[in-house]
Formats: C-alpha cells, sequence, structure tokens
C-alpha cells in the first residue's frame, strides 16, 4: 500500500477558533490525577477536555433525534468501513437545494451500504466567519431516495445539510429513521470526488451519546492491498 495516497477528510480541532465550546486544560499529571508521581525533570503532562461532541467532523447518531435511535455504541461500525460516493455540489449557492435530480445523477455509484458525502466546499470556510454562509441544503425527497438504496452513512463538508427555517429537521429525521448516521464538517472531498475509495469512519463507542468527533479516512481501492 502507498500510504501516501489516503486521503484525512478530518477537520484540526483548534481552541478559541471552533465554532462550538471546546477547552483545553494541560497539566503535570500530578496535578490532574495527584495518585500518580514520576521524576520531576520528566516531561508527563495529561489532558482534560471540554467539548460540545459537534466539534470538527463529526458523526452523529440516530439517537441524535431518536430517543429509541441507536447512540455511538449500538452503531454497527463495519457499516462505517465501505466505498465513498462524493456528490458534487460546489456551484450550489448558501440555502440552495440539492434536488433529486441532482443526486440520482450518481444512481450508478450509489449501492447498498454505500458511504455517501455531499461537497460543497464549505470546508475552506471552517474556522472563519464565512463558513456557516456557504450551506445548501438536501431536498427531503433527496435524502428519502438515499435513504431508501440503503446507505450506510450521509454526510458533508458544510456545516449541514438540514432545510433552514424548519424546526422539524426532516433531513435528519428521514435518515435516522432508516438508522443512518450522518457526518458533519469534513473536508478535502475534491481528492476523493472521482476515483474509487473506501471510507473508514471509526466513532468511540460511547454508550448514550448523540455524536463524537472523528477521524475519517479514505483509501483508493487500488491500494487496498499490502
Amino acid at each position: 500500500m502507498d500510504k501516501s495516497k489516503i486521503v484525512d477528510l478530518t477537520q484540526n480541532i483548534i481552541q478559541g477558533k471552533e465554532p462550538f465550546p471546546y477547552e483545553v486544560e494541560i497539566d503535570d499529571v500530578t496535578k490532574i490525577i495527584p495518585n500518580v508521581k514520576h521524576h520531576p525533570d520528566d516531561w508527563y503532562v495529561v489532558s482534560n477536555l471540554t467539548y460540545c461532541t459537534h466539534i470538527g467532523a463529526h458523526i452523529e447518531a440516530p439517537f441524535h433525534h431518536k430517543q429509541d435511535g441507536q447512540d455511538l455504541a449500538q452503531m454497527d461500525y463495519r457499516k462505517l468501513i465501505n466505498p465513498l460516493v462524493v456528490i458534487d455540489a460546489t456551484k450550489k449557492k448558501d440555502k440552495e437545494e440539492i434536488t433529486l435530480a441532482d443526486c440520482k445523477k450518481y444512481d450508478a455509484k450509489i449501492k447498498k451500504d454505500s458511504i455517501v458525502f455531499i461537497w460543497t466546499g464549505a470546508d475552506k470556510l471552517f474556522h472563519t466567519p464565512q463558513w456557516e454562509d456557504q450551506k445548501p441544503y438536501l431536498a427531503p425527497e433527496a435524502a428519502q431516495y438515499l435513504a431508501d438504496k440503503g446507505i450506510a452513512c450521509i454526510g458533508c463538508d458544510s456545516p449541514d445539510i438540514e432545510v433552514p427555517g424548519l424546526l422539524t429537521q426532516p433531513v435528519h429525521q428521514i435518515v435516522f429513521d432508516k438508522e443512518i448516521p450522518m457526518v458533519e464538517s469534513c473536508c478535502n472531498l475534491e481528492a476523493v470526488a472521482e476515483g474509487d475509495y473506501i471510507c473508514f469512519i471509526l466513532p468511540t463507542p460511547f454508550e448514550g451519546v448523540d455524536s463524537i468527533p472523528c477521524r475519517i479516512i479514505a483509501i483508493p481501492v487500488s491500494e487496498m492491498k499490502w
């Protein structure tokens, strides 16, 4: 495997720049865990993180909008390792609809258990005030089409793909009704928009938690050998 061809689809998480709460405390291990001892000349620190689970590239489990939906621990991690399909929505403007017809252009590529990411280009504005200003949304009928295809996960490189101005979150509800998780705020989709890739999304299995930032990578199918 040529590991230089692995594509990282994950945003860096930076204190002071996140749109969601995120605080870092780093101190000598003896300050945070007093029963641990070490030589005073050794560098030995630990970190405490306090953060909203929706920072950076994160995956949302159905529990995010469904009280009886799967949480992070209940999701089948095997389904989060699957072929990637990227829908190009880079010509869409803020609050412009990504239609059913836009998605059906990829009908031949989208299979059962595909991981489908919508490429808007908004990731280039991450950590800037303009980030929220490039957020096209997915039409509910397009979300239903993808859910009915049996995809394993849907995602985007923008803050979200939800219909603006509605309190009911229809896109989330449609995919979560089929136990399909959602990724938001990934990046670098231009690097995987063409060709065949396997996507890996491996969230930590916290019980009773709706979302978690995670590392997301894509590997060319041609490199899936050692």
